[in-house]
């Protein structure tokens, strides 16, 4: 079940951290979510973490091709990136609790990444 959720997570927590604006860079912002995300779950589920990827650095590269890309970083139309929103959404991330990361609780912040 931990194998699914590091998974899902990372997923989840990357898509949430994209968007689009001149003034912040959302591929910056994308790859510390990555960073952060998957030193969490190799912290906090590290046989499954490593089971998936093998190494922090295999799951950082999976987990950047897979959520940085120009699609999954293009806010909805009618809004634009809030890099505050993303530096919360990633420090919300860091200090999130294993608990919380297998629960998939979601820093509020992350669900507002496009304002």
């Amino acid at each position: 079940m931990r194998r699914a959720i590091v998974t899902v997570l990372l997923a989840a927590a990357l898509s949430a951290c994209g968007g689009n604006s001149s003034t912040q860079d959302p591929l910056s912002a994308c790859k510390t979510g990555s960073d952060v995300v998957c030193n969490k779950s190799f912290q906090c589920y590290p046989t499954e973490a490593q089971n998936l990827y093998g190494t922090v650095s295999n799951c950082i590269t999976a987990a950047e091709a897979a959520n940085c890309t120009t699609a999954k970083l293009t806010c909805p139309a009618g809004t634009t990136f809030n890099s505050d929103n993303a530096s919360k959404c990633i420090d919300g991330y860091r200090n999130e609790s294993c608990t919380d990361l297998l629960n998939a609780n979601v820093p509020p912040a992350c669900l507002q990444t496009c304002t």
